[in-house]
C-alpha cells in the first residue's frame, strides 16, 4: 500500500451486549470508506482488550486483506466468539489467513433468511415499509440484539428434525414479536410488545380485527411456554401433571403432529400470512 492511510472508530450508542463502531479509512490518495464494525460482549471479554483499539486494529487487517481499490461491504463485519481467535492477534490471522467472509454482516443476514426464509424476509421488509412511509417508523425494531453470535444462526437454519429444533425456531419467531415496535403514544415501556400492538390495533381498528390479526401471534407465544420444560405443565387440584391448557390450544391452532417439519411450515405460514395480513388491513 503505497501512501499514508488514517483508520479512526466512532463508538455508536449501545445496543444489546456487543460494542458497534462507525469505521472510517482515508487515504492513501482519495480513498475515503465508511462501514459498521461490531464485536460482542462475549469476545471482547476473551480478548481483554480496549473495544476502540480493537475495532482500528481489525480494520487495518481487514483492509491489508481487501486492499483499497475495493470497497469493503456497505454492511460492514461482525466478531463473536465462534468466527473468532482466541486472542486479537489470532483473530486478525484468520482474516488475513481466511479472508472476511467469516466475518461480513451480510453472511449473518444470508443465514438468518435461510432460516426464516426469503418470503418471510421480505413480507417483513414490506412491513417495515409500509409502517415507516404511513406512520414515519418501522413495525420491527432492530434484531441485531437478539443474537449473540453468528454460530447460534446457523444452528437455526438447520431442519426442525426434532422437538429441540422445532421449539428453537419457535423462540426465534418469538423473538419477533418481541421485536415490534408498535404501540401507543406515552404508553409505558413496560408492556409487553404483543399486548402494546394490540392496544394500538384496538385504537387504530377494532377490538375484534386486533384480536384476529394478533391470535397468531399468541398462538405462537403459547407455543413458546414449553421452553423452559418447567413452563409446559402445570398441576391440577388433584396433584397431577398436565399439558397447559395455552399450550394445547396452540398445538391444535396450528395443527402440530408428530411430523415436525410439517408443523413447522404450519407456524411459519401462518407467521408469514399475519404480517401480510396486517399491511393489507391497514391500507
Amino acid at each position: 500500500m503505497i501512501g499514508t492511510q488514517t483508520i479512526t472508530a466512532t463508538h455508536l450508542p449501545k445496543v444489546g451486549d456487543r460494542e458497534d463502531f462507525s469505521m472510517r479509512a482515508v487515504g492513501p490518495g482519495e480513498t475515503d470508506y465508511n462501514f459498521p464494525l461490531s464485536m460482542t460482549g462475549t469476545i471482547l471479554a476473551i480478548w481483554q482488550e480496549d473495544p476502540k483499539h480493537a475495532a482500528e486494529y481489525l480494520t487495518r487487517n481487514i483492509l491489508g486483506v481487501i486492499g483499497t481499490a475495493s470497497a469493503p461491504p456497505e454492511e460492514g463485519f461482525w466478531f463473536d466468539s465462534y468466527n473468532s481467535g482466541d486472542t486479537l492477534k489470532e483473530t486478525a490471522d484468520k482474516v488475513r489467513n481466511y479472508g472476511i467472509k467469516s466475518f461480513t454482516k451480510g453472511k449473518i443476514r444470508n443465514a438468518f433468511i435461510r432460516l426464516l426464509g426469503e418470503e418471510l424476509f421480505d413480507e417483513k421488509e414490506k412491513l417495515d415499509k409500509f409502517f415507516v412511509s404511513k406512520y414515519g417508523y418501522e413495525f420491527f425494531r432492530s434484531f441485531e440484539d437478539a443474537f449473540e453470535d453468528s454460530q447460534a444462526i446457523e444452528d437455526l437454519s438447520t431442519p426442525a428434525k426434532d422437538n429441540a429444533h422445532f421449539l428453537y425456531r419457535i423462540c426465534i419467531l418469538s423473538g419477533f414479536i418481541d421485536h415490534i415496535n408498535v404501540r401507543v403514544a406515552q404508553e409505558s415501556t413496560s408492556v409487553l410488545s404483543l399486548q402494546a400492538l394490540k392496544n394500538w390495533l384496538k385504537i387504530n381498528l377494532d377490538e375484534r380485527r386486533a384480536n384476529d390479526l394478533t391470535k397468531t401471534f399468541q398462538m405462537i407465544k403459547n407455543l413458546r411456554k414449553q421452553y423452559p420444560i418447567h413452563e409446559h405443565f402445570t398441576i391440577t387440584a388433584e396433584g397431577r401433571r398436565v399439558v397447559r391448557d395455552e399450550i394445547r390450544e396452540a398445538k391444535k391452532y396450528f395443527n402440530i403432529t408428530p411430523d415436525l417439519e410439517r408443523s413447522w411450515l404450519n407456524v411459519f405460514t401462518d407467521f408469514k400470512n399475519s404480517l401480510a395480513e396486517i399491511r393489507k388491513t391497514l391500507q
